[in-house]
């Protein structure tokens, strides 16, 4: 993720040098618009979904809890529910975002004021809770516990 981040960067810097400030701020507005919705759902996964008991010796095992996992929509070590969460929470940031390059419709009416990671943070985190409320058999279980029940059975 560093390298074509940097190389993107570069490219930008080299080929936009005449206004070097103006474009690296919309640059690291950009990675704003990304990292806030990762963080929000790395924040809400560790705090709210599995408190802090991650298994981080079954993240390496390749047929693992978090590799393949029905219950929590992992397939291949990639989890749909993250995806489609960090994707809606991306998306609902840009209509609030504001930069050099482009100017979102609600910002517009706020003295361009780039608000895109109130929404970035809050609708991943709502979207990602309620995706995993879906994995869940019972109230007040997480997903973990119904995949690693899974994992043990017999059948």
């Amino acid at each position: 993720m560093m390298l074509p981040t940097l190389a993107i960067g570069l490219g930008l810097a080299v080929t936009a040098s005449q206004d070097f400030t103006g474009n690296l701020t919309a640059f690291l507005s950009f990675l704003l618009l990304l990292l806030i919705p990762w963080g929000a759902v790395s924040l809400v996964d560790f705090y709210l979904v599995q408190p802090g008991e991650y298994d981080v010796p079954g993240m390496y095992i390749r047929r693992g809890k978090y590799w393949s996992d029905p219950a929590t929509w992992t397939h291949n070590g990639v989890s749909l529910k993250v995806l489609i969460a960090f994707v809606i929470g991306v998306v609902s940031g840009i209509p609030a975002m504001s930069n050099a390059w482009y100017v979102g419709p609600i910002t517009r009416h706020l003295s361009n004021a780039d608000l895109s990671w109130i929404p970035g943070m809050v609708v991943t985190s709502v979207v990602y809770l309620a995706l995993v409320r879906v994995g869940r058999d019972a109230p007040g279980k997480s997903y973990t516990a119904v995949a690693s029940r899974r994992q043990t059975s017999p059948l």
